[in-house]
């Protein structure tokens, strides 16, 4: 019996252990290094409250949203957090209906795995606007355009494409522009275009 009870506590069920036991295991080896990870990102979360850094800016860019390390970090994070439950006694053996902790085990697993992809999409959100803010743009004074390359043929021109006079084209960070600005639409669609071709070439 106390072989059995030993090899019991060995083999505790999780159900998402059971769906993809060879990811599972894969993942178990990397929880000392998710714990290293967390601390790392929580620190440049930290920082990027209040700094607009290059290095930050790299730190965010490689470690949230939908980056291969973000993705991973979030799989072990899952696994982390997994609860694993005693498996089947031989009296349940017998019997047809599932134990409740069975389908607690179920029902937490998926939960997991639904708030880690919330996580990814909230990050991947965080990440973008924190890229804006640390880019470089081409504000215009008087207009309030922003820009985002400087060779755009649309500064100093009006809707009409008439010639604005005494314009001047500051350098600024996404961080110092303010609500009334507004992208030049030439620039935006410049920048669609150019990540739709992006897009495709990774096809």
């Amino acid at each position: 019996m106390r072989g059995l009870n030993d090899n019991y506590k060995l083999e505790k069920y999780s159900f998402l252990k059971g769906r993809f036991p060879k990811t599972y295991r894969d993942a178990e080896r990397f929880k000392s290094i998710a714990f290293i990870y967390a601390g790392v990102l929580i620190l440049m979360f930290i920082l990027s409250r209040f700094y607009y850094s290059s290095i930050v800016e790299f730190f965010i860019r490689i470690m949230m949203g939908w980056s291969l390390l973000s993705m991973l970090f979030v799989g072990v994070m899952i696994v982390v957090l997994d609860i694993h439950v005693k498996p089947l006694t031989v009296e349940e053996m017998s019997e047809s209906r599932t134990p409740l902790r069975y389908k607690a085990s179920m029902v937490w697993g998926c939960c997991l795995c639904i708030v880690g992809i919330f996580a990814l999409y909230l990050s991947g959100q965080y990440k973008k606007d924190y890229i804006f803010k640390c880019s470089d743009f081409y504000l215009e004074d008087t207009t309030g355009i922003y820009h985002i390359w400087d060779d755009c043929a649309y500064i100093g021109l009006d809707e009409d494409d008439n010639l604005i006079e005494d314009v001047d084209c500051l350098w600024v960070k996404g961080h110092e522009l303010e609500d009334w600005h507004t992208i030049c639409v030439a620039c935006k669609e410049r920048a669609e275009d150019a990540a739709d071709d992006y897009s495709y070439k990774r096809l």
